[in-house]
């Protein structure tokens, strides 16, 4: 069995999240959800005072003081709009007013409009001249308070450089069937593994590529970090464990962005878009900076994740394999070796961060 070390005199919350992500601990959403959505409050109060902003902002605004519906602005996409606001001083005008008049209609403060609107979270149609019963019924996810966008408009292939198609009627049900699979084993495998998925996604957007994809393709965008993306889950080659190890990488992606939003950034950012690089000793490739330090963490809880599932799980050999290849990159010390040139770069909270989760991983007997 491990022997663990003792914990570095880190951030609270930073500290918190190592032990959250082995999977045994009570999950705290104190942790990174109260400090997330209080900073999404202080932008939004400053876009309210913007000079020249619309007056529908400031009624959604209203809106969510009176109603206390704080998941309304941390929606991805507006919490987006709201960061960046706050980066660069813009937004998307026309979508963040189409946006909040949508949160209008959801909570019924007014009536909907003739225009085709979607949800904020792009799940249904709930507004418009003629709404088919498939378009406007919540796809909500069995057992969480995500939902799942197969169609909305406010995916655009422009963001990707690729074309994107919807999925077919079949694969939609099949992908239901498979997504239904990988929680229920996320669940079965550590309570508090789903527990930390659910706190952390809002929304599931499910795309396939014109071109044909060849895997999973899964993304978090540190301005969008409640929203994951996954391109091609249709594929027959992608079980549900596959699945369910993509939601969780994307999830501990995504409870990192907003660790970032509160905490502080983890590089430098005068180094956060140098040249700076280092290989990933799990998948071998050249990664950025910040990119290579989610990956520790990424890893980190992915290790334990399919270490608890061998006590859980008919599949004892497969999770094993999974296991031993996360902590043979671990034995290469991603941190003290694999960062040793980048050291100046990183925060001393994330530094303290890598340096745990290193030395409990080496640890490891695999």
């Amino acid at each position: 069995m491990r022997e663990r070390s003792p914990l570095p005199p880190m951030t609270e919350s930073l500290a918190g999240l190592a032990e959250v992500l082995t999977w045994r601990g009570r999950i705290s959403h104190t942790l990174w959800l109260q400090p997330y959505e209080a900073q999404l409050g202080r932008y939004l109060a400053e876009l309210a005072t913007k000079p020249g902003a619309d007056p529908t902002w400031r009624s959604a605004i209203t809106m969510i003081s009176r109603h206390q519906n704080y998941n309304i602005f941390r929606n991805p996409l507006i919490s987006e709009q709201l960061i960046l606001f706050n980066e660069t001083g813009e937004v998307d005008s026309a979508l963040l007013s189409k946006l909040f008049l949508a949160c209008l209609v959801e909570v019924g403060d007014i009536e909907a409009p003739e225009i085709e609107l979607w949800s904020p979270r792009g799940d249904r149609i709930i507004s418009g001249p003629v709404i088919s019963s498939a378009c406007s019924e919540r796809n909500v996810i069995g057992g969480t308070s995500a939902v799942i966008d197969f169609n909305s408009p406010y995916v655009r292939d422009s963001e990707f450089g690729i074309k994107l198609d919807m999925l077919e009627e079949r694969e939609s049900y099949e992908f239901r069937n498979k997504l239904s699979a990988a929680l229920s084993f996320l669940n079965a495998t550590s309570t508090n593994a789903f527990s930390f998925w659910n706190s952390a996604i809002d929304v599931l957007t499910i795309r396939k590529r014109n071109s044909g994809g060849r895997g999973l393709f899964s993304n978090t965008n540190a301005r969008r970090p409640r929203n994951i993306l996954i391109f091609d889950p249709n594929l027959d080659t992608i079980d549900h464990f596959r699945l369910a190890e993509g939601l969780l990488h994307e999830a501990i992606h995504s409870v990192l962005f907003t660790f970032e939003r509160t905490v502080g950034p983890f590089i430098a950012e005068e180094m956060n878009h140098s040249d700076r690089t280092a290989v990933s000793p799990w998948s071998g490739r050249n990664l950025s900076l910040i990119s290579y330090v989610h990956a520790c963490v990424v890893w980190f809880g992915l290790y334990w994740l399919w270490t608890n599932a061998m006590s859980k799980n008919d599949h004892v050999e497969m999770h094993r394999v999974e296991a031993t290849r996360i902590a043979r990159g671990f034995a290469l010390r991603p941190f003290s070796v694999g960062l040793s040139h980048h050291i100046d770069a990183l925060s001393p909270d994330i530094s303290d961060l890598l340096y745990y989760i290193e030395d409990t991983m080496v640890r490891v007997r695999v």
